[in-house]
């Protein structure tokens, strides 16, 4: 789930605008910085790039976690059918 945005300005496609983005991100990650989470956000946001973002940071490194695999998954069940999964 760890990523960074890399693209410009104008390179969403009006398609791409209606995609749920869900960010998750270790706030002590040294593979891919923290600070990128933020500016994904900010980028994404901008000029209404992108409709709906959900964004959570944990307390981990470059890794993966049970509360973000559980969010994620909320995520995807409110997406893709409108309501939570089962904590």
């Amino acid at each position: 789930l760890s990523g960074w945005v890399t693209f410009g300005r104008d390179d969403v496609s009006n398609t791409s605008r209606d995609v749920p983005l869900f960010l998750g991100h270790g706030s002590q990650d040294d593979k891919v910085l923290f600070e990128q989470q933020k500016h994904a956000e900010i980028t994404l946001s901008e000029d209404d790039k992108v409709g709906v973002i959900e964004s959570k940071s944990y307390r981990m490194g470059h890794s993966s976690h049970p509360q973000e695999m559980a969010d994620f998954a909320n995520f995807l069940n409110k997406v893709l059918f409108e309501t939570q999964a089962p904590e």
